[in-house]
């Protein structure tokens, strides 16, 4: 018999696996078409994310193995595989031009890496240290998200369909609740507990991105 938790944790899981692909999908096909309001710099520095949230997963499996953590990794998984996927299809597309948005936003990320590392130095810490790790996942995720938004408010958002949108901030919004569940159970290890603030750096800027999307939508 399955626990009350377990069911709970196993739903959320599948809900997140069907929402991934009814997001990416669509996203895949329409970047074929029509790469308006992408930002491939941001799609790079998001696999960056993913990846660097997947070894966090790994650390916390590592710690305690238990069926929580090991579907949060097969989650990141899945996402690094559709990103990826994002990447393939801009570049197959033909017609995106790398733009001073894209500069810039290398250009922020680089700069967050950079203090980074400093910190590593002064501190004495190590890259495998999980507040590091942590600390590059928010960079990764919020500055280019940010930016993002205001590519969308200039050159508008076609390229983007209404249910990456939608599902987007759904599905964030379920892994935190996955998260949750799995800190409930073995406690705030080092390495859920960052990438916890990790996805809710990555909600707070998608819901920057969502405004920015639905005022272009609705008025431009």
């Amino acid at each position: 018999m399955f626990s009350r938790k377990t069911l709970v944790a196993d739903l959320l899981f599948w809900v997140q696996v069907v929402l991934a692909f009814l997001l990416s999908v669509p996203q895949f096909f329409r970047l074929l078409e029509n790469v308006k309001g992408q930002s491939l710099s941001m799609q790079v520095v998001m696999l960056g994310f993913l990846l660097l949230n997947l070894s966090l997963a790994l650390g916390a499996y590592r710690v305690e193995p238990n069926r929580n953590t090991l579907q949060i990794i097969a989650i990141y998984i899945m996402w690094a595989v559709f990103v990826t996927g994002n990447i393939v299809a801009i570049f197959w597309n033909g017609l995106y031009c790398w733009s001073s948005n894209d500069t810039v936003t290398m250009f922020l990320v680089g700069a967050g890496v950079v203090s980074i590392l400093n910190i590593c130095m002064i501190k004495g810490l190590g890259l495998k240290e999980a507040s590091i790790k942590g600390s590059l996942a928010i960079i990764f995720k919020a500055l280019p998200q940010f930016m993002m938004a205001l590519k969308i408010a200039s050159e508008g958002g076609a390229g983007i369909p209404m249910m990456t949108i939608i599902v987007g901030n759904i599905g964030v919004t379920i892994r935190i609740g996955q998260l949750l569940v799995a800190i409930k159970k073995i406690g705030w290890d080092k390495n859920l507990t960052w990438i916890f603030l990790a996805e809710v750096a990555n909600e707070i800027s998608w819901v920057i991105v969502t405004m920015a999307w639905f005022y272009w939508f609705l008025f431009l």
